[in-house]
């Protein structure tokens, strides 16, 4: 399933407020994950799975909000970012 900006600018109002989602799949989705990692540091510090695989990332826009994430996401046990075009520099 391909996920319209709409959709993801909806799924991050949620993601911001939820305390009990635990897996966050979102593999080969088109995602934009700008929007939802924003939402991420907000909310869903219950995830225990996030997968953004197959995902276009851009570390310039995105890291600094999935950092922020990493560091509150005490549960998280997978993250999945696997084919995004994240890599270490």
């Amino acid at each position: 399933n391909k996920l319209t900006e709409e959709a993801c600018v909806s799924l991050s109002a949620f993601l911001t407020t939820t305390k009990k989602l635990q897996v966050l799949n979102l593999k080969n989705s088109n995602a934009n994950l700008e929007i939802i990692s924003e939402a991420l540091p907000q909310g869903s510090k219950g995830l225990r799975e996030v997968i953004f695989a197959g995902n276009k990332f851009n570390p310039k826009k995105e890291l600094n909000h999935l950092i922020s994430f990493l560091s509150a996401a005490t549960d998280l046990m997978t993250l999945d970012l696997s084919n995004t075009h994240v890599g270490i520099e």
